[in-house]
């Protein structure tokens, strides 16, 4: 065989071994997966369960087109989802939910993430979420709290998003970094703290609305997604839900 032809032959390995390999770290690091599919709470990826809980003068939870929504006074809970049972999570962990808000965001409203309190909760409960962003209507923020007890918060400047469609919506903690990433539809917003080497203690994943919030909107949530490393904007780019709605 002629130089030429093997460096050929090396090439197309490399293009197919690239390609086999790209898809890879995304699933490797799926810690749990819920798709709503056949309105099921038990999660495809990691077989975790969102329990319901009803509190507020207004709870619902119905399902359509394998989306859940989600009325103003309930919130999904999963107690699994914890820092004892996973304690990687308070190092690495991107969350990542593709949702759908029916009316405008308002402030101080509570959308999912990780909290140290299984009940509706209040504000002090929280540990890594997303939040609407105070005096920014259709605006979003987050929202950690570091195993220091150092906190930090970042206003969102991206994308707002506007009711009535999805967005893709992501949090990522780098504690190798030192970094806290926010994504709405791809953009990013990246906060650095000299304490954001790890996370604080947590009891659950939850999603919907706390008790302490004013108000919130309902929230049609097509997908959310929890993996176990910090995924870079690219692979976030890179993410296709199960079932997308148009």
């Amino acid at each position: 065989m002629n130089s030429f032809l093997c460096f050929r032959w090396i090439a197309v390995f490399a293009v197919i071994f690239t390609c086999a390999f790209a898809d890879e770290p995304l699933d490797k690091y799926l810690v749990a997966r819920w798709t709503f599919n056949g309105g099921s709470l038990k999660s495809d990826v990691g077989n975790y369960k969102l329990r319901q809980m009803d509190w507020g003068s207004a709870p619902s939870l119905d399902f359509d087109k394998d989306a859940a929504r989600i009325g103003r006074g309930t919130l999904l809970i999963c107690d699994d989802i914890n820092s004892k049972a996973l304690p990687k999570l308070t190092s690495t962990v991107t969350i990542w939910i593709r949702v759908l808000f029916e009316t405008p965001i308002v402030n101080d409203s509570f959308f999912y993430g990780f909290r140290d309190e299984p009940e509706p909760g209040n504000w002090k409960n929280l540990v890594f979420c997303g939040l609407g962003q105070p005096g920014q209507p259709d605006h979003s923020s987050l929202f950690c709290r570091f195993a220091s007890k150092a906190q930090f918060g970042r206003s969102s400047t991206l994308p707002e998003m506007k009711p009535g469609l999805f967005h893709n919506v992501a949090m990522v903690f780098d504690g190798n970094a030192n970094s806290i990433t926010y994504y709405v539809d791809s953009q990013e917003l990246i906060g650095k703290h000299k304490e954001a080497a790890s996370l604080d203690a947590f009891t659950n994943f939850a999603i919907g609305r706390l008790s302490a919030s004013a108000a919130s909107p309902e929230m049609v949530v097509d997908e959310i997604r929890i993996y176990g490393t910090a995924l870079n904007s690219k692979w976030i780019g890179e993410i296709d839900p199960v079932v997308s709605k148009k």
